[in-house]
């Protein structure tokens, strides 16, 4: 129950620091962009994100395993909410210090395992380059929390559910503002 109340409280937040600050973003500031990219949790990922203020975006996405497992399927839901700090922009580059929030649900089974579902929360930090046409890429690094919401195994398995772990997390990503 406790967890449930946790995951509540984490989506609320993200949602109402989009809505104290989307009247802030300036017009002539691109205000989507795309990404797809690879992740230690969100797997092989493609996501949507909207820019609310000029340095900060909120987005949806999906994922799968990374890295693949035979006769296993994943699958995740995220949200996100990202902070930029401008480093430096020479020549329409810019070079920006990233912190990323990340709300992750997902499905998992494989041979042992008949279905797992958890939610993971993870605080990266990381660096952002962007080129003049708005494409760029993202790397990101720091700690994930994952909670076990339902576990079904096989009864010929020997796996045991974890209910907490902490382990870290990593993504690169490609992206595209429009």
């Amino acid at each position: 129950m406790r967890q449930k109340q946790f995951t509540i409280a984490i989506v609320l937040v993200l949602i109402l620091n989009i809505k104290t600050y989307s009247q802030y973003r300036p017009q002539d500031y691109p205000e989507y962009e795309v990404r797809a990219g690879i992740g230690l949790n969100k797997g092989y990922n493609f996501g949507l994100y909207r820019y609310y203020i000029k340095n900060s975006n909120f987005g949806l996405g999906i994922g799968s395993l990374f890295p693949p497992k035979e006769n296993t399927h994943h699958l995740a839901l995220f949200a996100e909410n990202n902070f930029q700090f401008l480093l430096t922009k020479r020549n329409g580059v810019e070079h920006s210090f990233l912190i990323n929030q990340q709300i992750i649900y997902w499905n998992y089974s494989d041979p042992d395992i008949i279905k797992e579902q958890a939610v993971t929360l993870a605080l990266n930090f990381g660096y952002r380059r962007s080129s003049q046409s708005d494409f760029g890429f993202i790397f990101d690094i720091g700690p994930s929390i994952t909670y076990s919401l339902g576990f079904e195994r096989k009864p010929s398995s020997t796996v045991t559910q974890i209910t907490k772990k902490i382990q870290p997390n990593f993504e690169l990503l490609l992206f595209k503002r429009f």
